[in-house]
């Protein structure tokens, strides 16, 4: 009878021979150390609820222990179907043999630490602040090769879109010393980034910037550069806030060490407006044997020949172009040399020879007839002033002139003499 009904029950027949319950029920769980239920003794709680409905019994047939048996939590549940080393909706993350993890999506935690590379793949973004940091990307490393290595074609390597109220990029610490370092190295001095031949322009950095200023004296400059010495620096030492260099090897139209361009439109009013400015301070200083401070300063360091197919091409140490077609309403210069009130200059225009010098002041009539040759506007003490008689070009030789009456005359000096030079109409 006993094995039918364990057969009905689909279950085995119970070992008789050992004592004690293996299923009970009431509205009171036993008393911990009771007596009288099999090891593994179900007792279903008639009076309890959530987490107290269910036990088992985990002492013993002579001294019982029924722990509550709990249905199962929704973290619990999430483990059930969970595959290591892939991330499934609803289910917990359980890493594979080697500690990876796949399938993220969006992630929100606070500070992210990363002992080895950290792999972002996005169309919209690969690493997105949602929240006001100190810090967006923070490297600890004391020596890492590149902090940011994008090696991938991007259509912006990085872009800054958000209005700063800082600096956009801010460089605080110091770089590696010599030509191919530098705060920032586009290619290097001696390494060029290669483009070949190419149909476009070719930009290595490109700013462009608009405004107006609503206080006078603001300035608005696009590229600023300033450098200040801390100690005497080592003889033959040049500081250079801008250094401009084209190396020409083959065929090209035009080229410019340094360039600047102004348009002028819509009828402004404007102080002032230089192709290129340069403003020296000039301070308590010694000047070298061979030295100069000036304003502007060209150096034609050629060796070789230089020759023309035809035109009429030449070699100049400043050349101005004038192209101006309609200015009438002012006075228009080549080169002017202003000098402030209480201010002393020496010379307006100098040239020092030591070597060979054709014409120190050349006047050509190419395609036009120039009005004077030389304007003096103005009182003037002397109109020249020329080196002592017997010295090149004044010849010391006397001649005597009767008869002859002239309109006037001009003064001028020979060896620091005042002199008289008649002219006669």
């Amino acid at each position: 009878m006993l094995a039918r009904m364990a057969k009905l029950l689909r279950m085995r027949p119970p070992v008789v021979a050992d004592e004690g319950l293996l299923f009970a029920s009431g509205a009171t769980v036993p008393t911990d150390a009771a007596a009288g239920y099999q090891t593994g003794c179900v007792f279903q709680h008639t009076d309890g609820s959530a987490g107290t409905a269910f036990y088992v019994n985990e002492g013993s047939n002579s001294s019982c222990s029924f722990a509550a048996i709990a249905g199962l939590t929704v973290a619990q549940e999430a483990l059930l179907g969970a595959t290591a080393g892939t991330v499934s909706a609803s289910k917990a993350v359980i890493v594979d043999a080697s500690k990876n993890i796949a399938g993220f999506g969006t992630i929100g935690c606070g500070a992210v630490t990363a002992d080895g590379l950290l792999t972002v793949g996005s169309t919209t973004g690969g690493i997105v602040m949602a929240a006001a940091e100190a810090i967006g990307i923070s490297i600890l490393t004391s020596t890492p090769t590149d902090g940011i290595n994008i090696a991938a074609a991007c259509a912006n390597a990085i872009a800054i879109g958000g209005n700063n109220t800082g600096h956009a990029l801010d460089i605080s610490g110091t770089w590696g010393l010599g030509l191919t370092g530098g705060a920032v190295v586009i290619g290097d001095y001696s390494n060029a980034i290669a483009f070949g031949s190419v149909a476009d322009d070719i930009v290595g950095q490109c700013i462009h910037i608009s405004g107006s200023t609503a206080s006078g004296g603001s300035n608005i400059i696009p590229f600023h550069s300033k450098f200040t010495t801390t100690a005497n620096c080592f003889a033959g030492t040049t500081a250079q806030a801008i250094y401009g260099r084209v190396d020409i090897k083959h065929d090209i139209n035009g080229s410019y060490g340094v360039r600047g361009a102004i348009t002028i439109a819509d009828t402004p009013e404007i102080n002032q407006a230089y192709g290129m400015f340069a403003t020296v301070a000039t301070t308590l200083c010694n000047l070298a044997a061979t030295g100069y401070i000036a304003g502007l300063a060209v150096e034609m360091a050629g060796t070789s020949d230089v020759t023309k197919s035809s035109g009429y091409g030449k070699v100049c140490g400043i050349r101005v172009a004038w192209g101006e077609t309609s200015i009438a309403s002012v006075e228009t210069c080549g080169a002017m040399i202003a000098i402030a009130a209480g201010s002393a200059l020496d010379t307006g225009y100098r040239v020092n020879a030591a070597g060979t010098l054709t014409s120190a002041f050349h006047s050509e009539n190419a395609t036009s007839t120039p009005t004077n040759g030389l304007a003096l506007v103005g009182a003037h003490t002397n109109a020249f002033a020329f080196p002592a008689e017997g010295t090149a070009p004044v010849v010391d030789n006397a001649q005597a002139m009767s008869g002859l009456s002239s309109d006037g005359y001009i003064v001028i000096t020979i060896g620091g003499v005042a002199h008289k030079l008649y002219y006669f109409a």
